[in-house]
């Protein structure tokens, strides 16, 4: 289930099983566990708060990201940049940044309509919705995506990352961006939360695929950017 300390989807992970909802926030509570995956310290209060517009689009778990917070989460940090990957916090700030600036640009598009933004504040907004839709969104009936191990839920941000970072360098260099945003490779990344943790690797086959389609958008060119 998600958690607001790192925009995390339900994991088999003790620290992410919540144990009660209450007027104050979630209090979470330590289960025992048959995974051999490392346990991070006891996550033991965040406030998360629902949200009843999310649970009207049905957006489960339904946890309003911008106003629910940990006081955990510098604590943690370290733990997660060691035992799932170094630039783990890294995405979670990059996650945070992008849906926050959403809500800012939605302001906007509400007043004057979506085409007084610029392309790459709407490449934000799919970027956003990616976040949500492909990260966040989780369904707790399907036998795949009921839990996310902590290593597959950095590598799904990881490719919305790096889509996000390459269509906007790919733009830079003069692609365009209804192009873009049409790019089949978009699906795999909203399908690879429904991969089995057995064939985890499958998912940077889908970061390859990333890089050749953006790089096919302006003639093949590579470099740091692309």
């Amino acid at each position: 289930m998600l958690c607001p300390l790192l925009l995390n989807r339900r994991s088999y992970t003790p620290a992410f099983t919540i144990a009660a909802y209450c007027s104050s926030g979630i209090i979470g509570e330590q289960i025992s566990s048959s995974r051999s995956e490392a346990i991070p310290p006891l996550l033991t209060y965040c406030r998360s708060c629902l949200s009843a517009q999310l649970a009207y689009k049905r957006h489960f778990p339904a946890i309003d990201w911008l106003i629910s917070y940990s006081l955990y989460a510098d604590k943690l940090a370290d733990w997660y940049n060691q035992n799932v990957s170094e630039d783990f916090t890294k995405m979670r700030a990059f996650a945070m940044s992008v849906l926050q600036e959403e809500s800012e640009l939605q302001e906007i598009v509400r007043l004057v309509g979506a085409d007084a933004l610029s392309y790459k504040d709407r490449l934000t907004l799919e970027t956003a919705k990616s976040i949500r839709e492909d990260y966040l969104h989780q369904n707790a009936f399907h036998e795949v995506d009921t839990f996310t191990s902590l290593e597959k839920q950095y590598k799904i941000m990881k490719l919305i990352y790096d889509f996000h970072r390459l269509s906007n360098a790919a733009l830079e260099k003069g692609a365009e961006f209804s192009d873009i945003i049409k790019l089949p490779v978009r699906e795999k990344i909203g399908r690879t939360k429904y991969i089995p943790e057995e064939r985890i690797s499958e998912i940077e086959t889908v970061g390859k695929e990333i890089s050749d389609a953006l790089n096919g958008l302006v003639g093949g060119e590579e470099d740091e950017g692309i």
